[in-house]
């Protein structure tokens, strides 16, 4: 019943266990750690919230189509998924649900959720040490009869010779074009010699 659970999370984006609680897939924006120069690929997490739920009838469609059972019968099997669930929070310091991640409950009665990060294999985050930082010392100036020196960071990548080619695309445009001018002109000087 987990792997139901998980697959119709992915579709619906949402999903609730009666007397547990609702898992939800949440959009986790990308971020940068500057120091260790890593970019972490934005991925999608789960979200648990500790709530009263009622019983969803398009998951009881769904688990009958994916079973190919009767829709009441998928209903059995969902309420003994949650029981056994249940017993098993009251009995047990934690739960693993695989693929989704380890339900706790404490002396309290609240129950907490850490999350399987089973999703980081495929949104890896990347390295950016190929950017370095270069010092530029910017020539001495006199401002109001002061001289004064500044240094600046310039962030610098491997390829300038790239970047120069992308800016003088332009050359190569009106290379292009001059030659076309000249072609036509040709053309017409030699076909019509009145012109």
């Amino acid at each position: 019943m987990i792997q139901l659970l998980y697959k119709y999370l992915l579709i619906n984006r949402q999903v609730g266990i009666p007397g547990v609680g609702l898992f939800q897939l949440v959009h986790v924006p990308a971020r940068m750690d500057y120091a260790a120069k890593i970019v972490y690929s934005p991925l999608p997490t789960v979200k648990f919230t500790q709530k009263t739920t009622g019983a969803d009838k398009n998951f009881f469609r769904y688990v009958s189509n994916e079973l190919n059972v009767q829709e009441w019968e998928s209903i059995r099997r969902f309420h003994d998924f949650t029981y056994k669930l249940k017993n098993d929070l009251n009995a047990k310091p934690g739960v693993d649900l695989p693929g989704l991640g380890v339900l706790v409950k404490n002396k309290l009665g609240e129950i907490s959720f850490e999350p399987t990060h089973v999703l980081d294999d495929y949104y890896p985050s990347r390295s950016i040490a190929h950017i370095y930082q270069e010092e530029a010392i910017i020539a001495a100036q006199e401002i109001g009869g002061e001289s004064v020196s500044a240094t600046a960071n310039t962030a610098i990548t491997g390829d300038l010779e790239l970047q120069e080619a992308k800016t003088k695309w332009w050359l190569m445009a009106l290379i292009m074009a001059i030659v076309a001018i000249a072609a036509i002109a040709y053309y017409y000087l030699t076909n019509n010699p009145t012109f």
